[in-house]
């Protein structure tokens, strides 16, 4: 009886296991699929970025120089507290898989 129910239980085993295997290469699949695009709007956004740092710099220059450097030095923070959030993510998930 209980041979019996181990026999399923890895039949059942080896089918959700197939299901996930599925799963795992279509979502990898569609990743592919998407990188370009994310690729290219990140870059879009780091350029918008860029520029409305620009504009907020040179306006700052029109009321006090001191704004602009302000604006600046936030600017320079802001890029490297991303960077650094960005570096500590990706290490994250190097642990987590790592785990398992």
């Amino acid at each position: 009886m209980e041979s019996k129910n181990e026999d399923y239980q890895r039949i059942r085993m080896g089918k959700i296991q197939k299901k996930i295997d599925t799963a795992l290469i279509d979502a990898d699949n569609l990743l592919r699929e998407l990188l370009p695009t994310s690729i290219m709007m990140n870059t879009y956004r780091m350029i918008a970025v860029l520029l409305f740092y620009m504009v907020l710099i040179l306006s700052g220059f029109y009321f006090m120089p001191s704004i602009a450097v302000l604006i600046f030095f936030l600017f320079l923070f802001t890029q490297v507290f991303g960077y650094f959030q960005k570096y500590s993510k990706i290490e994250r998930i190097r642990h987590l898989l790592k785990k398992h």
